[in-house]
């Protein structure tokens, strides 16, 4: 999980995430390839549609930048991330629960 704050503007959470899939590009071993969810903080105080915005065209970024080597997915989620039971919140813990089962069956 990669977590940006919602009140970044673009270029920086682009730095910040593109700093985060390099990390892991570096620390993979050769031929593996992790996921990586973008998970924006600060969801109670930033212009959604906005940062929705944002996001999507840095997942777009990344996901064209870093190709096969990081799997990063074109999901993201924007929560206030002091409600544990929030909507938005379930939803990104079932949708984990998802990848995790998914990457279990390949490896099977």
């Amino acid at each position: 999980i990669m977590m940006v704050s919602g009140l970044l503007d673009k270029s920086t959470m682009l730095e910040q995430c593109h700093h985060g899939a390099a990390s892991l590009r570096v620390a993979l071993r050769p031929g593996a390839v992790h996921v990586m969810v973008i998970v924006v903080s600060r969801g109670d105080v930033c212009d959604r549609d906005k940062t929705k915005a944002i996001t999507g065209v840095v997942v777009m970024q990344l996901r064209r930048k870093f190709k096969r080597h990081v799997d990063i997915q074109e999901r993201f989620f924007i929560l206030d991330c002091r409600k544990s039971q929030s909507r938005e919140m379930i939803g990104l813990r079932r949708y984990l629960s998802q990848l995790k089962k998914e990457k279990l069956q390949t490896v099977r």
